[in-house]
């Protein structure tokens, strides 16, 4: 009796048709493309939203530094569209009150802090003893001055304005921390109501 052994069996198996790669191929393309993109625009969300939440830190933390010092004034020393001097506390820890002169320089909202010297009420800021601070980097244009200031009516005064009639200051911050990502500027104010400056309490 014979028997035939096989010790090989020839596979059926196949690799793929030019036909097949030529259908494959785009559509691996496209998918991968289709893939690509939808990454691609969550990172740019993704950028967009963490530049956004940046400027709006940058926005609330300097306008409440400012506004704070601002706020407890009673004596303006100039006024003007994008320059503010006053007296006032700048710290907590201040027991007498310091010059502040808050201005813009070389693309950035700034502030001189002058500490007092003598006694009260005759104080002597001394230049010498002046601290530079800067505040933030702003992109205020013409159109957006600094600062506007009211008289006790709330009416807008008008430049050259007359520091014994300011009752009221609106701060104005624009600020874009990544131009690239954010298109548009971002801002915000506020208005300062001088407590220590009201004549009707």
């Amino acid at each position: 009796m014979n028997q035939t052994i096989t010790l090989f069996k020839p596979s059926r198996r196949r690799g793929f048709t030019y036909i097949e790669l030529l259908v494959v191929i785009p559509i691996v393309v496209f998918v991968s493309a289709i893939a690509f993109l939808i990454i691609f625009r969550g990172w740019q969300a993704y950028q967009y939203s963490l530049a956004q939440a940046d400027a709006s830190y940058q926005l609330v933390n300097s306008l409440d530094r400012v506004s704070r010092v601002v706020r407890s004034t009673n004596v303006i020393v100039a006024a003007a569209n994008n320059d503010l001097t006053v007296e006032s506390y700048f710290s907590p820890r201040d027991n007498v009150p310091d010059r502040a002169r808050y201005y813009i320089s070389a693309g950035s909202l700034k502030v001189d802090v002058t500490p007092a010297t003598g006694t009260a009420p005759n104080y002597v800021y001394n230049s010498t003893d002046t601290r530079t601070v800067t505040i933030i980097p702003i992109v205020n244009s013409i159109t957006q001055p600094l600062f506007q200031y009211y008289d006790e009516n709330g009416n807008k005064l008008t430049s050259p304005y007359v520091t014994s009639a300011v009752q009221k200051v609106e701060i104005f911050l624009s600020v874009n921390p990544k131009p690239t990502v954010l298109k548009a500027n971002q801002t915000s104010s506020t208005q300062v109501q001088l407590r220590n400056r009201k004549t009707n309490l």
